[in-house]
C-alpha cells in the first residue's frame, strides 16, 4: 500500500517507463539479500536482513503494480478508438 502512495506522486515527476523498470530491478536485485541470508551466522540479524528486504520488495511491488495499473487504464484503447 505504501509503494502505490509512493508510486501516485512519483509518476508526476518521473515517467511511467522509468518507474516500472526501476521497481522490476530494485525487487529482483533484493533477492541476493535472501539467497545470502544463510550465510550470515547471527540469527538476529539473518531476521533482520530478511524482514527488510521483503518489506522493500513489497514496496517496489506496490509501485510496479501501480504503474502498470495506471499504463492498462490510461493506455488502453476504448470502444470508440
Amino acid at each position: 500500500m505504501l509503494g502505490s502512495l509512493v508510486a501516485g506522486k512519483a509518476m508526476c515527476y518521473f515517467s511511467r517507463k522509468c518507474m516500472l523498470l526501476t521497481s522490476f530491478i530494485v525487487f529482483a536485485l533484493l533477492y541476493l539479500p535472501v539467497g545470502t541470508a544463510e550465510l550470515i551466522e547471527d540469527k538476529n540479524r539473518v531476521g533482520l536482513t530478511l524482514l527488510a528486504a521483503r518489506f522493500v520488495q513489497g514496496l517496489f511491488g506496490g509501485v510496479a503494480f501501480t504503474t502498470s495499473s495506471f499504463m492498462i487504464l490510461f493506455e488502453a484503447k476504448d470502444d470508440q478508438e
